[in-house]
C-alpha cells in the first residue's frame, strides 16, 4: 500500500489543475511555498491536517473531493451553483472574495494615507427645486 503523503499528492494537483490554479496562486493563497505544494504534490512530504484544511478551503474542496480524486473518479461540484464566483477560470468562495475585497481595501486606505490624499467625498445629492406652474 502506497504512503499516505504518495497518495494525497496527486489528488491534491488534481484538484488544483481542476481550477486552473497554478502552484504558485495555490501557495500564496495558503499562505504556503511553491515548493511545499510542489512537495505535497509529488509526495515528498506530507501537510499537516491544518495546512490540507487550508488547501481544500481555496480549491473550494472538501476531503470527499479529494478521495473521489484518489479513487480516479473527477470530483462533482460540491457547492450551490451560483456560490462561486469564476475569475479568469479560477474559482473563488464567498470567504476569499471577501478575504480579497479586504485586502484591496486595505491597499487603498494605506496608499491615500502614504500620500496625504483623502477618498474623495461622493458628490452633494441634487436638491429638489419645485418647478412652479403657469
Amino acid at each position: 500500500m502506497a504512503d499516505l503523503k504518495e497518495r494525497l499528492g496527486p489528488g491534491i494537483k488534481a484538484l488544483r489543475e481542476r481550477r486552473s490554479m497554478t502552484q504558485i496562486e495555490l501557495a500564496e493563497r495558503c499562505d504556503l511555498s511553491r515548493g511545499a505544494i510542489g512537495q505535497f504534490e509529488r509526495g515528498l512530504a506530507s501537510p499537516s491536517i491544518d495546512t490540507l484544511g487550508r488547501i481544500l478551503e481555496v480549491l473550494a474542496a472538501d476531503l470527499s473531493d479529494l478521495q473521489r480524486e484518489l479513487d480516479g473518479k473527477p470530483a462533482a461540484p460540491s457547492e450551490p451553483a451560483g456560490q462561486f464566483l469564476d475569475i479568469g477560470g479560477v474559482r473563488l468562495g464567498p470567504d476569499e472574495v471577501e478575504r480579497r475585497l479586504e485586502e484591496a481595501f486595505d491597499r487603498l486606505v494605506r496608499r491615500s494615507l502614504e500620500t496625504g490624499r483623502t477618498p474623495a467625498a461622493s458628490p452633494p445629492s441634487p436638491a429638489v427645486v419645485p418647478v412652479a406652474d403657469d
